[in-house]
Order: structure tokens, then C-alpha cells, then sequence
């Protein structure tokens, strides 16, 4: 056992017990909400010649709005974060949120230094960024800093964790090598207790002073297995974990994408 590590806390977002299940009562909730939506509006619609002109109209703009909804939200992951660019560099409020939406996926894209088809969360209260794929949403979960995810594919996530480092650890090499601390941190932190899971690489690499170990690994859930990617660090008396991962069914696709994510955390101060 490496001392240290068994006083952590386990990661809620990295085991079996916890996005899946919250997001899939939510797409229940949402189809029956739906379904129930659509019924009133098809009662609505048979008494429509009965309906007084106001009911009507009223009945219209719900309708318009709700045709509305689907593409406004597909879009706002990309016309907020370049708002908020074009407004740092002077454009008028208007413009600024204009201009995103006008604009092809790809110019978004092809901002300098960046990858395509990501967006950057940077922190410089905090001190630390990353990048992100278009289209994951920021959600809450109890216990981690910042959680994003695919509104679709909830197994396809990042999630950033901040603890306290134990006391006298000021790196993550403190712990002891990068095969000894991947195997404790994923079978202590990052899965539930006999949660069967497969070590599949590791990595070290160093940024301005700090160490991060990064670990790959496969992770059985009673109703799903999912590939996840985890690096951590210690930077001003603080634990940094960045997991990142997706279903192992679309784990090929994805693979690539997730390694931008996990290579990317870095810190600014």
C-alpha cells in the first residue's frame, strides 16, 4: 500500500454507480414529459376551430418556440465560449453573439493553437485549463470541481477533481513510481471496491516543474464497461485528477479525442 493514497476519498464520478444512472432518469422524465406535451397539443389541435383567437395564437408561438428549441441548443455550445472571446477583444455585445452562430463549424474550429473541434476551460483564478470536445455540457456532480459531458453518450465525460495532498506530498512522485501509484489509484480512488478493472499503459511526463502520472485502464460495470484515461498531479498543496473516458462500444472513435482531453490538463500559475 502507498501511504497516502488509502486516506483518499473514491472518485463518485469515475465508478459504476453514478452519471449513467442520473442522465437515463432524465431521458425517461424528458420522453414522458414529451409524450405528454405532444397529447395536449393534439387535443388542442382537435378543438382548434372551438378556440378563441388570443388561445390561438398563444398556441402558435408555443409552437414556434418549441420547433425553435432543438437547434438553439445544438448551437449554444458553440455561440457562448466565442461570444465570450469576441467580447474580451472589443465587439459590441450584438456582434459578438451574433457572429459565432453565423459562423461555419470549421473557422470555430480553427482558432490558433488549438485542435479542432475542442473548446478550452481555463481557470486563472484557479490555475489550471484544459480542453474539451464541442457539444459536452457542463453538469454538476457532488464532489468534483467541473464535470462536462456528451448530452447523448453520458459515459463520454471529463470530470476534474480537487482534494487536499496529503500532508509532506508535494508531488505525485512522492508517492512513490508512476506502475505503483497507477495501480493503487485506480484500484483505491478510481473504481468501487472489486469493481473488476485492466491496467492498460502509463505514462509520465513533466510541465514547468510538475509531474503528472497518467494511467490508462478498462473498468467493468454491472451494465456497461467503459475505457477511461486519468492523470494527476500536485501542484500548492493540492491533489489534481482529470479523468476522461467513454463506453468501451464507441472507445475506437473516441480514442483520439480522449487523449487531447487527458494530455491537455496543464496548470497556469
Amino acid at each position: 500500500m502507498i501511504v497516502g493514497l488509502d486516506v483518499l476519498p473514491p472518485n463518485p464520478f469515475a465508478t459504476g454507480s453514478s452519471p449513467f444512472f442520473i442522465s437515463l432518469l432524465g431521458y425517461v422524465f424528458y420522453f414522458f414529459a414529451t409524450v405528454f406535451l405532444v397529447g395536449i397539443f393534439d387535443l388542442l389541435l382537435r378543438h382548434w376551430s372551438g378556440l378563441g383567437s388570443i388561445a390561438r395564437a398563444v398556441l402558435q408561438i408555443l409552437i414556434v418556440i418549441g420547433g425553435l428549441a432543438l437547434p438553439i441548443y445544438a448551437f449554444h455550445g458553440i455561440v457562448i465560449p466565442m461570444k465570450d472571446i469576441l467580447l474580451l477583444i472589443g465587439l459590441p455585445s450584438a456582434a459578438a453573439l451574433v457572429l459565432p452562430a453565423a459562423a461555419p463549424r470549421g473557422a470555430l474550429a480553427a482558432e490558433p493553437g488549438r485542435p479542432a473541434g475542442f473548446n478550452l476551460l481555463k481557470d486563472t483564478n484557479k490555475g489550471y485549463a484544459f480542453l474539451y470536445p464541442f457539444g459536452w455540457q457542463e453538469v454538476s456532480v457532488d464532489g468534483e470541481e467541473v464535470v462536462y459531458k456528451d448530452v447523448i453518450e453520458p459515459l463520454e465525460s471529463v470530470s476534474l477533481s480537487v482534494t487536499p495532498a496529503p500532508e509532506g506530498k508535494e508531488s505525485i512522485a512522492d508517492f512513490g513510481n508512476l506502475d505503483e501509484v497507477s495501480e493503487t489509484f485506480i484500484s483505491k480512488v478510481l473504481t468501487a471496491p472489486g469493481q473488476p478493472y485492466k491496467t492498460t499503459a502509463t505514462k509520465q511526463r513533466e510541465q514547468a516543474g510538475t509531474t503528472f502520472y497518467t494511467m490508462e485502464y478498462e473498468v467493468q460495470a454491472q451494465n456497461y464497461s467503459r475505457a477511461a484515461f486519468t492523470t494527476v498531479a500536485i501542484k500548492n498543496n493540492k491533489l489534481y485528477t482529470l479523468t476522461t473516458g467513454a463506453n468501451m462500444r464507441r472507445y475506437k472513435k473516441m480514442e483520439d479525442r480522449l487523449r487531447t482531453v487527458v494530455n491537455s490538463f496543464q496548470f497556469i500559475f
